[in-house]
């Protein structure tokens, strides 16, 4: 294969993908201007295939993803701690998003501690201190489910407190919506885990995989 005919596929890959729709408008968005969470595609990917219908998740750092978020799972709770933005994405979100303000450091996050809820799933991707996001995510995660942390590559001591925590990582590296960099969206699972897939299959096809299955 020739170098110009691989860098095609490439760039044809990610145009699958959306990723000049997401960099053309700032926003992490799919090739329909559907909202993405700011992940690496294969993390994407990956949660594309889960069946989150009666899940409730908690997320640290609202966006595009709050919204690709609630047309997945069955509530969302988001903290924000930026107003405009707050403003931004509260207005867009719909009834089964609750995006919360909090400005002050501490108070955003113990956000997650305000009541009593349990999540099958919490995202850590805000812009404050990640690892004290981590430490109080702990005390809510509900049995079987699991944790979320973007950009673990530079958020090495988050990614260590999980771990530590006994649960299982997986890291998933590749390209992401808008940046001209890789990034690793890193997955920590309970031990009991157990979701399950959205469909018959998993993992789902993505556009560029191959079409047929292996009967055997």
């Amino acid at each position: 294969m020739k170098a110009f005919d691989a860098l095609k596929i490439l760039v044809d890959v990610l145009i699958a993908k959306g990723y000049g729709n997401s960099v053309n408008n700032q926003l992490s968005v799919d090739g329909n201007g559907d909202p993405l969470p700011w992940f690496s595609y294969p993390a994407i990917d990956y949660l594309r295939g889960l069946d989150l219908t009666t899940k409730h998740l908690f997320e640290y750092g609202a966006g595009c993803s709050t919204l690709f978020w609630a047309s997945m799972c069955k509530d969302v709770v988001s903290v924000e701690n930026d107003r405009a933005w707050h403003a931004k994405v509260s207005s867009a979100a719909p009834p089964n998003a609750k995006v919360l303000l909090r400005e002050d450091e501490a108070s955003y996050f113990d956000a997650i501690l305000e009541d009593s809820a349990r999540y099958d799933v919490i995202v850590v991707d805000g812009g404050l201190n990640r690892r004290k996001m981590a430490e109080r995510s702990l005390h809510r995660l509900a049995p079987g489910g699991f944790i979320i942390l973007d950009n673990s590559d530079c958020h090495v001591r988050a990614a260590a407190v999980l771990r530590q925590a006994d649960l299982i990582q997986v890291d998933m590296n590749g390209f992401s919506p808008i940046n001209t960099h890789e990034t690793t969206t890193s997955f920590f699972f309970a031990r009991d885990f157990n979701f399950k897939p959205k469909g018959e299959w998993q993992p789902l096809k993505t556009p560029w995989c191959m079409k047929h299955y292996v009967d055997e």
